[in-house]
């Protein structure tokens, strides 16, 4: 087949979605040399994907979620004869005149709360979030789901996605897989200055993450407990969208000197940053699946979680504690116990490893090259008995 992929996040920082994008490229590529791919990428991703010799790399101008960058996306796909076009995030440009498979993540945008929170302001956030990105998800031919979460909220929220939507759960990075040389480690721990003793949280710093009400947990945590006297808190994020609002936060609360942002590590830096944490949480009340828990979990940390989204399901029912994110009190009590209960902490690092370890991008990949094969297909090339079979074993599979 000849399978376009839009793989544009992947020029942007270390995001989720340029994790998800890469990783996933990858295990295509270790596994898959008979298909013909053509990759997407931003004009702004400065360095060489190792792909193979099948995959071929086209740069684009232009930011993704713009019209310009549609149209230029539009003009590519119905210029060419692809049998699909893979789009890894829920925005199909009106036009295409290919079959469509698009990866959604979660359903933040979708939300009725974030319309009238105001989280995606201005007219460009409005039309895309409740305008194009349902349009994308009628349009589609079918739908990955991260997550059972996302695709519960998913059909919830459009019912005819039911029998167009599977779900393939995303891996984790072979740098909180990898051994590394501990010298190089530790030069990373002293230009990075860690403090002695942190919690961490890792991730977008938007306000449906639920920023403040981690900062509000800390600064209870410690004004009620004195053992808490040395114990700072760390945030890494890969950019600067809400950076001036949660400084504001951190102002408010008067936790200048105890809270420390990282921006835009590289993989490395931010291996060496979960190493050397006391544990890690995050509070975000609609996480359609959750990287650093996995992460988090890898490294050997204890994880607090919020009892919502997706974070129960790909955290594990042993992997971590659950808390409601509104309750401030019981965070600060769970908070206090991963921090100073042993026998809990060797117990969540255990159980979170296990689960962590069962998390490949090369089992999302075989996965994902099966709904190619079985739902793109050009079905008139279906001709021997024996491939007919294969797809109905491929079809039980997928309904299953």
């Amino acid at each position: 087949m000849k399978i376009a992929i839009d793989a544009r996040f992947l020029g942007a920082a270390h995001s989720a979605l340029a994790r998800y994008s890469e990783s996933l490229l990858l295990a295509l590529t270790d596994m898959d040399d008979e298909n013909q791919y053509t990759v997407i990428v931003s004009d702004r991703l400065n360095r060489k994907l190792k792909l193979g010799e099948n995959f071929h790399v086209v740069p684009m101008k232009g930011r993704p979620l713009t019209f310009a960058g549609a149209r230029r996306l539009k003009r590519l796909i119905n210029r060419e004869s692809f049998d699909l076009l893979h789009i890894h995030y829920p925005f199909i440009p009106p036009g295409i005149q290919v079959p469509v498979l698009i990866t959604t993540h979660d359903m933040t945008p979708f939300t009725n709360e974030n319309r009238a929170t105001g989280i995606y302001h201005g007219p460009g956030h409005w039309i895309r979030s409740f305008l194009l990105y349902p349009f994308s998800l009628r349009c589609a031919k079918w739908i990955i789901c991260v997550s059972r979460s996302t695709r519960q909220q998913l059909c919830e929220l459009f019912p005819a996605a039911v029998h167009k939507s599977v779900v393939i759960h995303s891996g984790i990075s072979e740098q909180f897989k990898r051994d590394h040389a501990p010298k190089a480690l530790s030069m990373i721990r002293e230009s990075l200055e860690l403090p002695e003793k942190y919690l961490l949280y890792s991730g977008a710093i938007r306000e449906e993450k639920n920023i403040e009400g981690m900062i509000r947990s800390f600064s209870k945590l410690t004004a009620e407990n004195p053992t808490t006297k040395n114990l700072m808190f760390v945030i890494d994020t890969h950019g600067e969208q809400g950076l001036d609002e949660t400084h504001k936060i951190i102002d408010r609360y008067r936790l200048k000197d105890r809270i420390r942002i990282l921006i835009g590590l590289d993989d490395k830096s931010r291996r060496v940053v979960f190493d050397h944490a006391s544990a890690f949480f995050m509070l975000c009340p609609q996480e359609g699946f959750g990287f650093p828990i996995l992460e988090a979990q890898l490294s050997g940390l204890p994880v607090l979680a919020a009892d919502s989204g997706a974070l129960p399901e790909i955290a594990g029912q042993n992997g971590a504690v659950y808390v409601d994110h509104a309750n401030m009190d019981e965070v600060t009590a769970m908070l206090d116990r991963i921090l100073n209960d042993d026998t809990l902490r060797y117990y969540l690092k255990d159980q979170g490893k296990s689960n962590a370890e069962q998390y490949h991008w090369h089992a999302a990949a075989e996965q994902l090259l099966n709904i190619y094969n079985l739902l793109f297909y050009p079905h008139d090339l279906i001709r021997h008995p024996a491939d007919r079979k294969f797809f109905v074993k491929l079809w039980e599979w997928i309904q299953h």
